[in-house]
């Protein structure tokens, strides 16, 4: 994958492949791998751009996209207090899609159901779109 980070086009889909791998890596518990490759996926995204012109592209990588990785990926390795940093850098309101903005709804109810503050849970699933 390296040679592709140098072609703008194919950054956004690289990116996306290492936010997958960190989750994957995450899920396993092998924290330094999954930190490493949502930093080097972050890098790549602020490199843009935020779209590729891929068949089975995943759609725009922006930064509200990484933040909701780095809240699942924190969330994962039981970094708490990690994971609501990335929570509270992403709005909701702003991402591009209802699909996106029910993710980071429901990501963000799941780890405040961890954290036993079922309200704030509940209130943030109350607020998915019909």
């Amino acid at each position: 994958m390296a040679e592709l980070e140098g072609e703008e086009r194919a950054r956004p889909v690289v990116a996306h492949l290492l936010l997958e791998t960190a989750y994957g890596a995450a899920q396993t518990n092998q924290q330094a791998d999954a930190i490493t490759l949502w930093e080097h996926a972050r890098s790549l995204v602020a490199r843009g751009p935020a779209v590729a012109a891929w068949i089975d592209h995943p759609g725009p990588m922006r930064t509200d996209q990484v933040e909701r990785y780095g809240l699942c990926i924190q969330h994962l390795l039981g970094n708490t207090r990690r994971a609501i940093h990335h929570m509270t850098a992403i709005d909701p309101n702003a991402v591009p899609t209802a699909e996106r903005a029910a993710r980071v709804r429901h990501d963000s109810a799941k780890l405040y159901r961890d954290l036993g503050d079922l309200q704030s849970a509940l209130r943030l699933l109350r607020k998915q779109k019909a």
